[in-house]
């Protein structure tokens, strides 16, 4: 028996060194078509916040530089809840793999409680935001400007955060058309409404400054009907359920838990732009307007990383939910290559169309110029800036964002900060000064995330992880994720099994003149039973007389036996009873063995005891 196994454990280890060789070119080709209309839709997002700045930047300078201050607030306000959308990433893709579609559901009306919750301040925040860019020592036309932007944007706010919720669901679903028609939907029905509020075109009343955000709430609101309504006809929530404990606050731990450290990183990551755009408004007028352009023409360009991340994250969080840490590893090491190749493009599409991207925003010639000099700079910046996207989307995937958040916080805020400040006081450098500090940071947080994170995954690890918080959380009617708790359900099922080993023994000495075959059956499941509950004394002694030598023999194996076989009893007892919905202290190192090689090992041990 020992050779076999050897001879096994060597097959199982060539097929495994040859998997990836054998499945890479289709693990990218999945990527690129799970991530392309992801890339779309992105692209399409940005793209419909992009119009206000289009359509307003050609009212004038001022107008320009208010809606810039305005979406300045705007981006880092809607940064807390659309960090926890993020946290989505992890939770539903990893309960979709665990094909657990109840815990979705939870997860989406749990977003939908926090955002509830976060657009109460945010809109306090926009009232009042004349003041606060008047404190900031912004011109005060401008500032006007700024917070007539935001007014103007209050009434689509909910709307807008729902919208994030279910984007973000279908997304790590897998569903990826319906969203991009939808958005696609919305930025032409944004187009349409922008332009005929701002300049009266389209038989639309004039309503100039205010008419752009005025077009986005009701595109933003026009949306979120839309993928409403596909969600009922396709009935994705028909496993989902608006429970109590939904509203819990004891049970948003789990989501706070992943979510916060991406709210923070994503706050960081847009701090730095906006504090950049701050001291480019302070050097003058034209400054801001070229650092304006470059800024949402990184932006752009960021969303298309973005979306494979996104994909990257939905398709890693998959894998690690089914229990499948192989083809996670190797989906992780695909989006290495393509988060590369789509950087190279993004930083060709900047060097190649630099001496025209200044005319999509302004008809400045002094903007447009400058834009065209230091369009360089941000073709740097573009390809650094794909390949730390696809990474942030693995740490999402598995789940630990805590050391991003560290990370960023290391090359963002305290390196890019710094710089900033250096060079906007000490040099000349004006704007190019504050895209080298940007570089600078966002280079140094790439490198400490590749060397310090990602070359120490453990991938089994995080599977074991993955599988138990999608199997396990939620599962019973209270909610509760206190430990106590769960050591008490536990002591339970082992009570419950050390009933059912007595309850066995005493049937089957009772079936003794039954057919060899029933009587091998009652002596292999005894087994299992018995070795699970170290206090059935009365299976041991049922089969001490009869496996006394046996067991002096074999002690070291049937100890390792003992262990998979326990796991057997484990996972039986989830899938065919009901009634206990428990949660057990599985060995995390064995999660992922081969059912069947258990199996053959299991019935080899009862041979050997009959």
């Amino acid at each position: 028996m020992q050779s076999s196994s050897e001879t096994d454990s060597e097959k199982t280890y060539l097929i495994q060194k040859k998997q990836p060789m054998v499945n890479k070119y289709k693990e990218i080709r999945a990527l690129l078509s799970l991530t392309f209309p992801l890339i779309l839709e992105n692209l399409a997002v940005v793209l419909f916040q992009s119009v206000n700045l289009v359509s307003l930047g050609h009212l004038g300078e001022e107008e320009l530089a208010g809606c810039s201050l305005g979406s300045i607030l705007w981006a880092i306000s809607t940064m807390f809840p659309l960090g926890f959308v993020h946290a989505l990433d992890a939770f539903i893709s990893q309960a979709h793999g665990a094909k657990n579609e109840r815990l979705v559901g939870v997860y989406v009306y749990q977003s939908y409680f926090i955002m509830i919750i976060l657009a109460i301040p945010i809109a306090f925040l926009w009232y009042f935001s004349g003041s606060v860019m008047t404190a900031l020592k912004q011109d005060h036309v401008v500032a006007n400007y700024a917070r007539k932007y935001l007014i103007w944007q209050m009434p689509g706010l909910v709307p807008f955060l729902f919208l994030s919720v279910i984007q973000e669901c279908f997304q790590n679903l897998q569903i990826v058309i319906a969203p991009l028609v939808i958005n696609l939907i919305g930025f032409g029905v944004n187009i349409f409404l922008n332009f005929g509020f701002v300049y009266g075109v389209f038989h639309l009343p004039k309503l100039g400054f205010i008419g752009s955000p005025i077009a986005t709430s009701i595109s933003e609101f026009i949306m979120f009907v839309l993928m409403y309504i596909y969600l009922k006809v396709k009935k994705i929530d028909k496993e989902w359920k608006l429970e109590k404990s939904v509203f819990n606050p004891l049970n948003l731990g789990p989501f706070l838990k992943v979510g916060l450290p991406i709210v923070f990183t994503m706050l960081i990551e847009e701090l730095i732009y906006e504090l950049t755009l701050f001291l480019a408004g302070a050097m003058g007028t034209i400054q801001m307007g070229v650092h304006t352009v470059l800024v949402n023409i990184d932006y752009l360009l960021y969303s298309i990383g973005l979306g494979f991340s996104v994909g990257v994250s939905t398709r890693i969080g998959y894998f690690l939910g089914s229990g499948d840490p192989i083809s996670a590893r190797l989906s992780t090491r695909c989006s290495y290559f393509i988060g590369f190749i789509i950087g190279a493009i993004n930083s060709s599409i900047v060097i190649s169309l630099r001496k025209h991207l200044g005319y999509i925003f302004s008809s400045s010639k002094t903007i447009i110029n400058q834009v065209s000099q230091l369009a360089y700079y941000s073709a740097v910046h573009a390809f650094i800036d794909a390949n730390y996207t696809t990474f942030e989307g693995i740490m999402r995937g598995i789940g630990s964002n805590v050391p991003g958040f560290l990370i960023t916080f290391f090359g963002f805020l305290t390196i890019s900060t710094t710089l900033s400040f250096v060079f906007f006081f000490e040099t000349n450098l004006e704007v190019k000064g504050l895209w080298i500090s940007i570089i600078v940071g966002i280079s140094s947080s790439a490198i400490a995330v590749i060397f310090l994170f990602l070359r120490r995954v453990n991938w089994k690890k995080q599977s074991d992880i993955a599988v138990l918080r999608a199997t396990h959380e939620w599962s019973s009617s209270s909610e509760s994720e206190s430990e106590s708790e769960s050591e008490t359900e536990t002591d339970e099922f082992i009570s419950k099994s050390s009933t059912s080993s007595s309850t066995f023994s005493s049937e089957s000495s009772e079936n003794e003149d039954e057919t060899e075959n029933q009587d091998q059956d009652q002596d292999q499941e005894h087994l299992k039973v018995s070795n699970q509950s170290e206090t059935s004394s009365l299976s041991s002694s049922t089969f001490s007389s009869e496996s006394s030598e046996t067991e002096d023999e074999n002690e070291d194996e049937n100890e390792n036996q003992n262990q998979k076989i326990q796991q057997i009893i484990s996972e039986n007892d989830f899938e065919n009873d009901n009634q206990n919905n428990t949660i057990i202290n599985i060995d995390i190192e064995n999660v992922n063995e081969k059912s069947d090689n258990l199996i053959d090992l299991n019935s080899d041990s009862s041979d050997s005891f009959v």
